[in-house]
């Protein structure tokens, strides 16, 4: 129902019906290809999981059609994630990191130093010149 001035009237203190998308209508519509039906993965486990379902999916154009290689069968989305990684100069370090393992890196936190170290606290009243406690 609306009233004179064209605004909504609850009736019975009922809620106005939704506006579909949002306030703005760009949000989430009924079966909107966006929404994620699977939910947000629950640990990293299940993300890596979910990650390798979709790298093994055919990797397919805007239209939908199917991404084909020279010799006419199909790719993968992982196959083009690493084509892409290979013609990225600054990506190959982290392609070969993922294909090798990342090389083992070695810190020496052994310090032979004879120094003593000393700690002084110092309220900050005392700092500011503030003697208000």
């Amino acid at each position: 129902m609306t009233d004179d001035t064209g605004e909504i009237q609850r009736v019975n203190n009922a809620e106005p019906p939704k506006k579909e998308g949002g306030v703005t209508g760009k949000g989430f519509k009924k079966g909107d290809p966006r929404i994620n039906r699977n939910g947000r993965p629950k640990s990293f486990d299940s993300l890596r999981k979910l990650m390798q379902e979709k790298a093994a999916e055919i990797a397919t154009t805007e239209s939908g059609a199917p991404i084909l290689s020279k010799d006419g069968k199909p790719i993968t989305n992982a196959e083009m994630f690493v084509e892409a990684w290979m013609k990225d100069r600054k990506q190959r370090r982290d392609f070969a990191a993922y294909a090798w393992g990342k090389p083992k890196e070695e810190i020496d936190v052994s310090a032979n130093v004879a120094q003593e170290l000393t700690i002084k606290i110092v309220k900050a009243s005392d700092v500011t010149g503030n003697n208000n406690q």
